[in-house]
């Protein structure tokens, strides 16, 4: 999350949007401010082709880690995921760099727009779950296999989210118990497996905001890929679903997912029993739309059930 400060003088006259757009080729007038979190995101037109402006003070979020960002999504354009793939500006960058009115820099991408249509959490089925399930094992295939490029930054991983937190802690002296048990959760996590098989560049917010159902068997689309880490896969699975709700299942069913998803189903499972096999816990009482997720990852049930299995 942004700095308040930032944030306010960042939606002043929309002046660094429209400073920012001036780098990308872009039809007059079609800017419109979209949202602001982690970042501030408007909307624009390009020959009529809806695409997204988003910039981040300097203060807020590094150059580096946009660059390892980009270089990311780039490879999963080019491998057939479907992302909403970055926009180079008029000058050939991938990131524009303006100055704010304090003497600190902003920092611009551009995105085409993704694929597909949002479905609301309330509103997704089992199928769509299932499907949503599906493209994060997909997701994770391809995370296994990226190198980056020689002259691209790493993205941070947990530890330096640790690392970070830390620092802000050694700021107030009367925090020594969550201190103690930041050093306690770091010394847990190292001693947990952290090869390829288990771990890599995960979304870490691939839930219903970021994703975008393309129809049946296509699957969904992702965007935001800002939060994206190294971290463990089972991290990714537990943090997609973390806002899903105990409702009734609009099919009244956990459907199993499709046989033309068993490619990904059997990489899931073989994880799944890897993270097993050192103790940490993947199956738990489901509800029905965790269910469906689940069996999109796995091809299988959950082991402790779910409401209506």
């Amino acid at each position: 999350m942004m700095k308040l400060t930032n944030m306010l003088r960042g939606l002043q006259d929309d002046r660094p949007a429209r400073k920012l757009m001036t780098r990308w080729e872009h039809d007059e007038g079609s800017l419109r401010y979209w949202r602001a979190s982690s970042n501030f995101v408007y909307a624009f037109a390009c020959e009529g082709r809806s695409r997204f402006l988003r910039f981040i003070h300097a203060s807020d979020h590094s150059k580096p880690q946009i660059e390892a960002e980009l270089d990311y999504v780039r490879y999963l354009a080019a491998n057939g995921y479907p992302v909403a793939a970055p926009v180079m500006s008029a000058d050939g960058q991938w990131i524009e760099t303006i100055e704010d009115d304090t003497g600190g820099n902003y920092y611009g991408v551009a995105f085409e727009e993704a694929e597909g249509v949002h479905v609301p959490l309330d509103r997704m089925t089992d199928a769509h779950c299932a499907s949503w399930g599906r493209s994060l094992a997909r997701l994770h295939e391809l995370s296994a296999r990226y190198v980056p490029d020689a002259d691209s930054p790493v993205r941070w991983s947990w530890r330096d989210v640790l690392d970070w937190t830390r620092g802000v802690l050694e700021r107030h002296p009367e925090e020594e118990a969550a201190l103690l048990e930041c050093d306690r959760v770091q010394a847990w996590l190292e001693t947990l497996p952290q090869d390829g098989r288990l771990a890599g560049l995960i979304h870490f917010d691939f839930q219903p905001d970021n994703v975008f159902d393309r129809g049946g068997e296509a699957g969904f689309s992702a965007i935001d890929f800002d939060d994206a880490m190294m971290h463990w896969y089972a991290a990714a699975r537990r943090w997609a679903t973390s806002r899903i709700s105990r409702r009734p299942s609009q099919s009244g069913s956990c459907a199993p997912s499709s046989p033309a998803t068993s490619r990904f189903g059997r990489s899931m499972r073989t994880r799944n029993r890897r993270l097993r096999s050192f103790g940490a816990s993947t199956d738990f009482t489901l509800s029905r739309e965790s269910c469906a997720a689940w069996r999109g990852w796995t091809n299988r049930p959950p082991r402790n059930g779910c409401p209506s299995c």
